[in-house]
């Protein structure tokens, strides 16, 4: 799913997510108005007008049956679309399965999580790249060290 921020006009990965570039997150009134605004509502050359009126500065204001019906989406959906874009980050489980996969495998995996999580799970990306980076750079020095010795 894609939908269009509210305030910006960028696009982001879901309707009620952060916007990746002015940070914002739909609330209160602004929630139905981010659903219609979303692929669960209009084609993609539609919602990339919708973008471009927002970066011009016009203010979108679909009519009120429209509105009625996102309102009503939405409370049928409320509780997936809050679980679905939560980003809690890692586990401790999935910190120790990383690192120990890191470890024992290759930092590979660990670059791996971090980029496919990017725009999904941005929290569990950035904790992916801080576990991994550390470990890559002890295994390349115990590698260095093992070449030049």
């Amino acid at each position: 799913m894609k939908a269009v921020c509210v305030r910006c006009g960028a696009w982001k990965p879901r309707a009620m997510a952060a916007c990746g570039d002015c940070a914002y997150r739909p609330e209160g009134s602004e929630r139905p108005l981010s659903y219609l605004l979303s692929s669960h509502h209009l084609g993609e050359a539609e919602m990339s007008r919708a973008a471009v009126r927002i970066r011009a500065g016009e203010e979108v204001a679909p009519p009120d049956h429209l509105l009625e019906i996102a309102r009503v989406d939405l409370t049928a959906t409320e509780g997936l679309l809050d679980e679905e874009d939560s980003d809690k980050g890692l586990t401790r489980e999935e910190k120790f399965l990383l690192i120990l996969s890191d470890l024992l495998l290759t930092p590979l995996i660990g670059l791996v999580a971090w980029w496919g999580w990017r725009a999904e799970r941005p929290l569990a990306s950035k904790q992916a790249l801080q576990l991994t980076v550390p470990v890559a750079l002890l295994l390349g020095a115990g590698w260095a060290a093992v070449v030049l010795f």
